[in-house]
């Protein structure tokens, strides 16, 4: 299984999918991680600074995920510290499901954990990362 890690350090989980300056994306089998690969996150609006001032005027910015789907299209599973609803419901429109990680958590830890089926799922109401 191909799951995507949200990182700002490339050590811990991120609080925050879209704002994470990296996804780790670990290939995890039976046996524990097997490879190990870091996408640095040029990918979505909030990583490139476009939703900054909007957010700071006190509304939501809406805008697509459509750059980051294709980032991990490759991948079954993102896990993550915080994802709002709309990019829950994008990613897994198309196949990409997202995971709730324990608070303070090592990415290799979550990329276990998922792999496992020992994670929750984010629902359609997020998370509140928002």
């Amino acid at each position: 299984m191909r799951v995507a890690v949200a990182s700002n350090d490339n050590v811990m989980v991120s609080s925050h999918f879209g704002r994470s300056a990296a996804f780790l994306v670990f290939e995890v089998d039976e046996s524990g991680i097997v490879a190990r690969e870091v996408r640095n996150n040029s990918y979505t609006p909030h990583a490139l600074g476009q939703c900054r001032e909007q957010h700071e005027a006190g509304y939501r910015p809406n805008h697509g995920h459509e750059g980051i789907i294709g980032a991990l299209g490759d991948c079954q599973a993102v896990v993550t510290g915080g994802m709002g609803r709309r990019a829950a419901e994008d990613l897994r429109g198309h196949g990409i499901v997202p995971f709730l990680a324990p608070p303070n958590c090592a990415a290799e830890e979550a990329a276990v954990l998922c792999a496992r089926g020992l994670l929750p799922e984010i629902g359609i109401e997020g998370c509140g990362a928002h």
